[in-house]
Parts: C-alpha cells; sequence; structure tokens
C-alpha cells in the first residue's frame, strides 16, 4: 500500500501540505522503514496562516505488527526533523 498515496485520495489537503515539507519519496522510504501504514498532517500545516515558525502536526497509524519503544518515536521525530530542514 502506498501512504501518500491513500492519505491523497481521502485528504487532498493533507498530502499536498505534506508535499510542500518533505520530499515525498522520502517520506514513503520513511513510511516503509517504521511500518506506517498512514501518515497524515493536522493543525496549522493545513492552514494559510501556516509559516517557517510553524510547528508540524503528525498523526501515524502503524501496521499491527509495528513494536516500537518510546526511544523509537523519538528517532522517528528526530528523522522527519532533518528531513525537513534538508529541503
Amino acid at each position: 500500500m502506498n501512504t501518500i498515496s491513500s492519505v491523497a485520495e481521502e485528504e487532498g489537503n493533507r498530502s499536498q501540505a505534506l508535499a510542500t515539507l518533505l520530499n515525498m519519496a522520502e517520506i514513503d522510504r520513511f513510511c516503509q522503514r517504521w511500518q506506517i501504514t498512514e501518515l497524515a498532517l493536522f493543525g496549522s500545516a493545513l492552514r494559510d496562516d501556516f509559516g517557517p515558525a510553524s510547528d508540524v502536526d503528525v498523526l501515524v497509524t502503524f501496521a499491527p505488527e509495528a513494536n516500537w519503544g518510546l526511544l523509537d518515536h523519538v528517532q522517528m521525530e528526530q528523522e522527519l526533523i532533518e528531513q525537513r530542514l534538508k529541503k
């Protein structure tokens, strides 16, 4: 399942917002690596007032077999931050 495509079909605005924040190929690899079946944005990232000082709110759904601990979640967050800074 293509995680980003499923989000794009259901929530066009979320997919467009995600594309402006992160490289779609990178986010697809990120989702595969971390067993994420759905990744969605919410909050200011979807509004017109989103800017460089805004935070990015992310909601993910993990595959049933994913079993990540607290430090794994910290690493996931760090990867997303680093990817956004590269852009």
